[in-house]
């Protein structure tokens, strides 16, 4: 009696076979995990014109909707070189939000970089600190066009004016920037600034009016009361004067006592 028949498979029959059965594995390995190319990465920051000093997020998402992968928020630094700026992570949902607080002024090259993905590069402007001096608003200068003032980014466009200045229009300002101004004649009038603002001497929105004697001294300055300011317009408004000339305007609540704003050259009232 002979024994058990084995099956043997030789050359190209058991060539075919192999193949199939990797085919197979790679089939069910396959539909399990896509490579990293296959998903997308979305990045913007908002706001993305700021102040110095001031925060933005990083809001974006990928594709790959898995709860805790992480996000690096880099700064381009040249041509080949990236610097991570702040470390967040991707929601259940495939979103993500990270704060950023960028430490100079200037435009940043930014992209978001997670383990399946990078974004595209976006950008962010960094304006200068939200402090006045006599002449203007750091690099936005009274006397400017509206074409100049657009140029410094510190205006994005104008809006309707006191109705009482003929041709005066408003300066609108990027969100987040508490800031106002008016182009009459075609040229920046006045501009001011509000919540967070100071002016170049250290005089601050938010301080007790009496820091206006200390910061601007006499003999050097001169500091007023307008006439009839509480009971015409409901607010106490100071006027700063150097060499005969009025070089700022102050309004202070009557209800704290405190400064509610700084404008250069003088406080703008439509009444």
């Amino acid at each position: 009696m002979s024994g058990p028949r084995r099956a043997m498979v030789h050359g190209p029959r058991r060539g075919a076979i192999a193949a199939v059965v990797l085919l197979a594995l790679l089939t069910v390995v396959g539909t399990s995990v896509a490579p990293a190319s296959a998903f997308t990465v979305s990045a913007h920051v908002t706001p993305n014109v700021i102040r110095f000093g001031a925060p933005a997020t990083v809001r974006g998402s990928t594709s790959l909707m898995a709860a805790g992968t992480q996000v690096r928020v880099q700064r381009r630094l040249d041509a080949t070189t990236w610097s991570t700026r702040a470390v967040g992570t991707v929601a259940a949902d495939g979103t993500f939000a990270v704060a950023i607080s960028p430490t100079s002024v200037g435009i940043y090259a930014l992209r978001a970089v997670t383990t399946v993905g990078t974004s595209p590069v976006f950008y962010l402007r960094v304006l200068g600190p939200l402090r006045i001096d006599p002449g203007g608003l750091q690099t936005l200068r009274l006397g400017m066009t509206v074409a100049q003032a657009k140029s410094t980014h510190w205006v994005t466009g104008t809006t309707g004016g006191c109705e009482f200045d003929v041709g005066a229009m408003g300066a609108t300002f990027p969100a987040g920037i508490k800031a106002s101004g008016e182009f009459q004649g075609g040229k920046l009038a006045w501009v001011a600034v509000n919540s967070g603002g100071s002016s170049v001497e250290g005089l601050k929105v938010g301080a007790p009016q009496g820091t206006i004697y200390s910061i601007f001294p006499g003999p050097t300055y001169k500091v007023g009361i307008v006439p009839g300011s509480e009971d015409q317009f409901g607010v106490r408004l100071y006027t700063v004067e150097k060499a005969s000339k009025q070089i700022y305007g102050v309004t202070v609540s009557l209800s704290t006592g405190h400064i509610t704003q700084i404008a250069a050259p003088y406080t703008p009232i439509c009444d």
